[in-house]
C-alpha cells in the first residue's frame, strides 16, 4: 500500500470516528432532552392532579367555623378555601416554577456543553485534514 493511500485510509477512518462521535453526542443530548421532557410531563401531571384535588376539596367544603380564616373565591358564592389550602396551593406552584427554572437551565447548560464538544471535534477534524494535506503535499 502506498504512503498516500495509507494516509487517505487514515483520514477516512478519522472522519468516520469524528462523525460517529458527533452522532453519539447528539443522540445522548436528545436522550437527555427526552428524559427532562418526560420528567417535566410527569411533574406537570402530578401538579394537575393536586390542583384538581384542591378544587374538589374546595367544592365539597360546606362551611368553616371560623369565618375570619376564610379567603373568598373569585366566584364570590358559598365556595371558599382556607388560608392553609391556599398557602399549600401557592407553595406547590412556587415549587413547580422553581423546578421548571432549574430544568430549563440544565437543558441550556447541556446544550451548550454539546455544542462546545461538537465544535471541538470539528476543529480537531480540520486540524487533522490540514496536517494530512501538508503530508500529502510533500
Amino acid at each position: 500500500m502506498s504512503r498516500r493511500s495509507h494516509k487517505s485510509v487514515q483520514l477516512c477512518t478519522l472522519k468516520h470516528e469524528v462523525r460517529k462521535t458527533i452522532v453519539d453526542t447528539a443522540i445522548s443530548h436528545n436522550a437527555d432532552c427526552a428524559n427532562l421532557t418526560k420528567e417535566f410531563s410527569e411533574r406537570t401531571g402530578l401538579l394537575t392532579r393536586e390542583i384538581r384535588q384542591v378544587k374538589q376539596d374546595k367544592k365539597s367544603e360546606v362551611s368553616l367555623k371560623f369565618a375570619s380564616r376564610r379567603i373568598p373565591s373569585h366566584h364570590n358564592h358559598h365556595r371558599n378555601i382556607t388560608v392553609d389550602q391556599f398557602s399549600l396551593f401557592f407553595q406547590q406552584m412556587l415549587d413547580l416554577l422553581t423546578k421548571l427554572d432549574r430544568q430549563e437551565e440544565s437543558m441550556k447548560s447541556s446544550s451548550r456543553s454539546y455544542i462546545q464538544r461538537i465544535s471541538q471535534l470539528s476543529e480537531a477534524l480540520e486540524d487533522r485534514k490540514s496536517q494530512f494535506n501538508q503530508l500529502v503535499g510533500k
